[in-house]
């Protein structure tokens, strides 16, 4: 059984040689731990780096871009992972390096980002950007501006260079390692989102529905380069519950969520929804009746453990649930190796696959990240 037969199964609900491991996001500073040099393979800090490519030229950035899909392929043969993501990049070139550590994106009279990076914390991130500014009265013009500038001949190029990566990693590994591709159906947890959620909520929908255009062709997209499931979804939740209310994603989220799923299974695809927090006010809305196939980013200190959702959802997919802060980073080895084996058992090794609850973070202790791996492979099933 090769690894994207074993990974399969975990969405077909069938007993694999051994349980399935898979990490969406795994920060650069632990990856060159384990493979023993500099490494470009996820994180913020990848966005940095990139950006500090960009800023140094075209030859300097296609030499970050070949560093980065090696290094990638270099982690995942090492740590035998069993299904390959594309790692989430910041394309955008920087419009100007404000100083070492940070950097400006866009038109100041129009759309722009201010980011910093931290070398404490190794992360990468907004300071200030125009959208801070936004009003519910300015996505409506965004809104419009979306709408008239859909077309039904949507193609790849349309979304490089996300597509180049995958493409790539699809014809290096897609035959032994499956491919999990991008989507995403969401509304925006900004407060002037929040607040046209009230005051315009038509003018929300529309936006819902351009989206699930936008979706449908990507989806095609992918599965065309030779994705076999959706690693998808959207962030709409801290611990305390959903950021806007169920009765607004029964109405706004649900109905569209379910359009994107059928669309896949259409295509003889599997979709799993991807948020942190707690999402039990929302779990039937998403499992239920839009028909998500697999759920991951599983937030275990949030209160959404294996053994619930399995007891409520019997054919969900698992993936995730040890906690990249608490457990993964925080924690002591045997922590690490307890949690994962409560994950696996409470599943019974079926529609369960192991990793992070989100990515493995900067500076999280190699032996933590070997000991949740070694743990699930080693798993008598």
């Amino acid at each position: 059984m090769n690894s994207k037969e074993r990974f399969m199964k975990a969405f077909k609900n069938e007993k694999p040689d051994r349980i399935p491991v898979f990490e969406q996001s795994f920060y650069s500073d632990v990856a060159a731990k384990i493979i023993g040099r500099e490494a470009f393979t996820g994180g913020t800090s990848l966005h940095f780096e990139e950006s500090k490519a960009w800023y140094n030229g075209e030859a300097a950035h296609k030499e970050f871009v070949d560093k980065m899909r090696e290094d990638v392929l270099e982690l995942y043969k090492v740590l035998e992972f069993d299904a390959i993501h594309v790692p989430w990049r910041l394309t955008e070139k920087p419009a100007k390096k404000i100083d070492e550590y940070t950097f400006f994106y866009g038109d100041e009279k129009a759309d722009w980002v201010l980011r910093r990076y931290d070398p404490g914390s190794k992360t990468f991130g907004d300071v200030d950007s125009s959208e801070r500014n936004q009003t519910a009265e300015d996505i409506e013009k965004y809104v419009e501006s979306l709408e008239k500038s859909f077309t039904e001949k949507i193609t790849a190029e349309d979304f490089r260079p996300a597509y180049e990566d995958l493409k790539y990693y699809a014809s290096k590994v897609g035959k032994n390692l499956a491919v999990a591709g991008g989507s995403g159906i969401y509304i925006s947890p900004t407060q002037a989102w929040l607040e046209a959620i009230l005051l315009y909520p038509e003018m929300v929908e529309r936006y819902l529905d351009w989206m699930v255009k936008v979706e449908k062709k990507r989806i095609k997209i992918q599965q065309e380069i030779g994705v076999d499931v959706f690693w998808a979804g959207g962030d709409m939740a801290d611990k305390n519950g959903p950021l806007y209310s169920p009765k607004v994603f029964g109405k706004m989220i649900m109905p569209r969520l379910k359009e994107i799923c059928d669309y896949c299974h259409s295509l003889g695809l599997f979709y799993l929804f991807r948020s942190d927090g707690n999402i039990w006010p929302v779990a039937d809305e998403i499992f239920s009746k839009a028909g998500a196939d697999g759920y991951g980013e599983i937030d275990y200190s949030a209160g959404m453990r294996f053994k619930d959702l399995r007891q409520k959802f019997p054919k969900l997919t698992l993936w995730g649930n040890v906690s990249c802060g608490d457990v993964l980073f925080s924690g002591t080895k045997q922590q690490v190796i307890d949690i994962t084996k409560e994950c696996i058992e409470a599943t019974g090794g079926i529609g369960v696959i192991i990793g992070s609850s989100n990515s493995v973070l900067p500076g999280t202790p190699v032996e933590n990240v070997l000991a949740m791996y070694d743990t699930a492979k080693k798993y008598k099933l």
